[in-house]
């Protein structure tokens, strides 16, 4: 809840220029060029976007990406079950199959961009 407001008071105050602008991240700047794919290609809902973003950036975190983008390309098996297993400490199992969805899309979008191999692009 407390996201949902602070986003566009943060906007609101950046347009009337009282709030600087925060330098964009390696890790905001991947999860808004997915947000943008979701939204122009997929043609996901709003709410849907959202969480999947919030997945993305769960995923790019747990690898340190801002300091260690190489990650990506260095992705394998163990890190991506290393990222499901953390999130499976807080979440049920309905939860867990949709953040194994959003990993599984988010890898296909990552190698049809030519940002990972295609060997890392996940299961069947």
């Amino acid at each position: 809840m407390v996201h949902a407001l602070a986003r566009p008071l943060a906007q609101y105050l950046t347009e009337r220029g009282e709030l600087a602008r925060a330098r964009p991240t390696p890790t905001s700047q991947l999860v808004d060029t997915y947000r943008t794919y979701l939204e122009c290609v997929r043609g996901l809902a709003p709410a849907t976007v959202n969480r999947c973003a919030t997945t993305v950036a769960d995923f790019l975190r747990f690898l340190h990406y801002d300091h260690h983008p190489q990650r990506l390309s260095e992705l394998d098996v163990a890190r991506i079950e290393g990222f499901v297993a953390k999130a499976g400490q807080r979440l049920g199992r309905a939860s867990m199959q949709k953040v194994s969805a959003v990993l599984r899309s988010f890898l296909k979008f990552l190698a049809t961009e030519g940002q990972i191999p295609p060997r890392t692009r996940g299961t069947h």
